[in-house]
């Protein structure tokens, strides 16, 4: 009644035409009819509201938040904001092409306008990477409607344009560009005292920023183990359990972040919001050079390197990333090895760790791909030359040593390197020794290297008795590549079939490699 008070607990009264939000909207009873059905039912044909902005905004408020199958799982805040984001840049592109003048609502944005939205995103410079990203979008967006389309290889102009290596290929850790975390973190000190708290701890257990900024050290505190809780992708808790990956630096370096900030308080400023707190992260590092345009790092690259060195302590292999030698690796082991990683940084898919230490698989046929080159170029320039080698009373056999041999490198710029064998009175083969090289150097254009085994340096001498490569011999050596790799994955199965613990006792922890 006029000039009656509002009870306190009612909500306030809706002025006619001010229904901005869906949930205003129902409670009024002029709700989008569209929107009414479930995931996977919505029709398109009703999404016709020439106010599609509104319209839009309607949708992804009711289905935002459904994960891409419809599941009873959501999806993270960040995946919801990046469906925002690439629907309306979609759609606000289709709309202002004066060619599609068709396009008046959602209910025109069908599969049919795929081949435009990839020539849209790809005028606009989204990486492939990224354009991944916005298709899985559509994708989500047309399921909600009922509609399937085909993979995005489907819609490839070239073979292989939307095929992602995940698999790192470089290496993006601090070490790599010979940057000092202690460094950097007194540098941040003199800033900051409290951004040097979080970078120390996004460094110590592999954190991701928001996550270092939201840490409760006293809350997360588990004991043997340390809890993280808030700020994780996806809303997914994790627990790095100190023992099981082996670091006894975990307790301490926990103890000191305690004692520095007050119970039931986050390890950054208690004062700041999340996105303020991210903010002065991000100047921090445009201080001290943490940038790629700068030192060519950024703050995640703490947490590449956190994984690659976990990795290496754990496993006593070199990374991929760092020109690791498949030879070292034992599969099951590496195969636990791995799920502790992934434990550890929050993702529960083994495979993602790829992304920061690289691909040993990927690594092993990069070395075949390189050895076969290599030794196709050797013995197109040795074939002339076999008769007069073999020819020589005191010579046998050749041998190929070095980089190319190890399958690690086929740049130009790396010479063939090959030596007689063992024994090989250097004075007698100096002469033929400069021919060969003389000779492969004028038909390849690369440098070769032609020595007496004896005259390598004993170090060289010691790595290079198990790897020489007969030349002359009836199995050339990428057959033997390729059989010695199966080997050894045949006696990894085997091994894990008999039940074979290569960890030892259950509660026996690695050393960390130093």
């Amino acid at each position: 009644k006029s000039g009656q008070k509002a009870e306190p607990w009612l909500p306030a009264p809706l002025a006619a035409g001010h229904h901005r939000t869906l949930d205003q909207r129902i409670r009024v009873g002029v709700s989008d009819v569209a929107l009414h059905d479930n995931y996977g039912h919505v029709n398109i044909k009703l999404l016709s509201d020439r106010d599609w902005k509104r319209q839009l905004s309607d949708f992804l408020h009711k289905y935002g938040r459904e994960a891409q199958r419809g599941a009873k799982e959501t999806v993270s805040e960040e995946t919801f904001r990046n469906r925002q984001d690439q629907m309306f840049s979609t759609v606000r592109e289709l709309m202002a092409d004066q060619k599609l003048q068709h396009m008046v609502s959602l209910a025109q944005c069908t599969p049919r306008m795929l081949p435009v939205m990839f020539q849209k995103w790809t005028q606009r410079g989204v990486s492939k990477r990224a354009q991944i990203n916005y298709y899985n979008t559509w994708r989500w967006f047309w399921r909600a409607c009922g509609i399937e389309i085909p993979d995005i290889g489907h819609y490839a102009l070239t073979n292989g344009e939307f095929t992602v290596n995940r698999a790192a290929t470089e290496d993006k850790s601090w070490a790599a560009k010979g940057i000092s975390i202690e460094e950097i973190a007194q540098r941040v000190a003199d800033l900051d005292p409290i951004g040097a708290r979080v970078v120390l701890l996004m460094a110590g257990f592999g954190l991701r920023v928001k996550e270092g900024l939201r840490l409760r050290p006293h809350e997360a505190d588990g004991g043997d183990r340390l809890n993280v809780t808030e700020g994780t992708k996806n809303g997914r808790p994790r627990t790095l359990n100190f023992k099981e990956l082996g670091d006894s630096d975990y307790r301490a370096m926990l103890d000191r972040a305690k004692a520095e900030v007050d119970p039931k308080c986050h390890a950054a400023w208690s004062k700041r919001s999340l996105k303020q707190a991210k903010q002065r992260m991000y100047d921090l590092a445009r201080k001290v050079g943490i940038t790629k345009n700068q030192l060519g790092v950024t703050w995640h690259g703490l947490r590449h390197q956190y994984a690659i060195d976990l990795l290496e302590s754990m496993s006593g292999a070199v990374a991929p990333v760092r020109g690791g030698n498949f030879t070292m690796l034992d599969y099951k082991q590496l195969a636990a090895i791995r799920k502790k990683i992934s434990q550890a940084l929050g993702h529960s898919r083994t495979k993602i760790t790829g992304a920061y230490y690289g691909s040993f698989t990927g690594l092993n046929n990069q070395h075949m791909r390189n050895l076969e080159g290599s030794w196709t170029l050797l013995c197109k320039a040795l074939e002339p030359l076999a008769s007069q080698i073999l020819s020589t009373e005191f010579v046998d056999n050749l041998y190929w040593v070095g980089v190319r041999a190890e399958g690690l490198s086929m740049d130009k710029n790396v010479p063939f390197h090959l030596v007689f064998a063992p024994g090989v009175d250097g004075r007698k083969v100096l002469g033929l020794g400069r021919e060969i090289a003389a000779s492969m150097t004028a038909r390849l254009g690369v440098q070769c290297i032609v020595q007496a085994w004896d005259d390598l340096p004993a170090a060289t001498r010691g790595k290079w008795e198990k790897m020489a490569v007969p030349i002359f011999k009836a199995e050339d050596p990428v057959t033997a590549f390729a059989a010695n790799t199966k080997r050894k994955k045949s006696l990894a199965m085997r091994k894990q079939d008999a039940g074979a613990d290569l960890f030892g006792p259950a509660n026996s922890t690695n050393p960390r490699v130093e």
